[in-house]
């Protein structure tokens, strides 16, 4: 397998990498995604003033072979989508932390197919109508959605999926504070995919300058 292709550039204080083709494997966290070479490569021009959507999944397990259980997605506008799974998955093949923290959680917003669920939130990016930087803070929620949209044939050149990493600690420690403060104020838990999204969105607002 090739490894996942990526294109690093800063914006404001913050590094980002585009998620240019949806493959693979990743020796960081040993973690090995399928490719399918005939699947469209997720790729954009880059334009001008592009909208934000901000999105957070959660997922089997931190394993080689991750499977969706849910994902949440917000617009730096305010639109929101949240999506749970019902098929790609089973409990067995779920962590014990997954387990505990995250089904309990489950069975509160759409619940369709990996199929039905990737052309929804196809459709739901078409009709937002504008350039978009899909924004993650970490690789597998970038790969998971990537590889999600890749498998169901969808591909579209007004959008791109970035990852957000961070240039060291302090950073990262102010970015995850703003975050938690987010959760704290709206009284949210975290580990729900719709909330994190929606931190991630907060901090985002909080901590990062746009040039």
């Amino acid at each position: 397998d090739e490894r996942l292709s990526l294109d690093a550039r800063h914006t404001g204080r913050f590094k980002l990498f585009d998620v240019l083709q949806g493959v693979e494997s990743d020796g960081a966290h040993g973690r090995m995604l399928k490719q399918n070479d005939d699947q469209p490569t997720l790729t954009a021009v880059p334009a001008p003033n592009p909208m934000h959507v901000f999105f957070d999944t959660e997922f089997t397990g931190l394993t080689s072979n991750p499977r969706l259980l849910s994902i949440g997605l917000a617009t730096d506008t305010g639109a929101t989508l949240y999506l749970e799974f019902t098929d790609g998955w089973q409990e067995s093949a779920c962590s014990p932390w997954v387990r505990q923290h995250i089904l309990p959680t489950l069975g509160q917003g759409e619940r369709l197919t990996r199929s039905a669920a990737g052309q929804r939130i196809f459709d739901w990016l078409q009709a937002l109508d504008a350039p978009l930087n899909l924004l993650a803070d970490s690789d597998y929620d970038t790969v998971l959605l990537a590889e999600l949209l890749q498998q169901c044939g969808l591909a579209h050149a007004s959008f791109r999926i970035q990852q957000l990493v961070f240039t060291g600690k302090p950073q990262t420690l102010e970015f995850e504070a703003a975050k938690q403060r987010y959760l704290a104020s709206h009284g949210l838990a975290p580990h729900h995919a719709l909330s994190d999204a929606a931190a991630l969105r907060a901090a985002w607002q909080q901590t990062m300058t746009i040039v």
